[in-house]
């Protein structure tokens, strides 16, 4: 699950990804958790998300920070159903997505729940 927090310390906006409540409590998961972070603590492509910090809240479970995207998912890019002249940018949002799977690949980590709901498109210059 993640939220929206503000580190008082930096100042900023930040997402704060937590396990979901739901989710099974097993030490497996939680070492995985904890790889995403220190994965995306070092990976540097322009389709990841840079993570802040990381740690354990008071009941032990885990958490880190990580930069608060603006922007549209990349479900919603796509239902807007502009194809022509925008395909292009989506083969490219499409390109740098699965650049950083084969990074996280690279390092042993497999991402369980890729889809365009969870792929955040920030324009730039020119908005979508």
């Amino acid at each position: 699950m993640i939220l929206r927090a503000r580190d008082a310390d930096l100042g900023r906006d930040v997402a704060v990804k937590v396990l979901r409540e739901d989710l099974p409590r097993s030490t497996d998961l939680m070492q995985r958790f904890i790889e995403e972070a220190q994965i995306g603590g070092r990976c540097s492509t322009r389709a990841s998300v840079p993570v802040y910090d990381v740690g354990l809240r008071a009941d032990g479970q885990p958490w880190f920070t990580m930069k608060l995207i603006r922007g549209k998912t990349f479900a919603a890019v796509l239902a807007r159903g502009r194809r022509g002249r925008d395909l292009r940018r989506m083969l490219g949002v499409f390109e740098q997505v699965c650049q950083a799977v084969a990074y996280a690949h690279s390092r042993g980590v497999a991402h369980r729940d890729l889809k365009p709901s969870n792929i955040m498109w920030a324009p730039t210059a020119r908005s979508w």
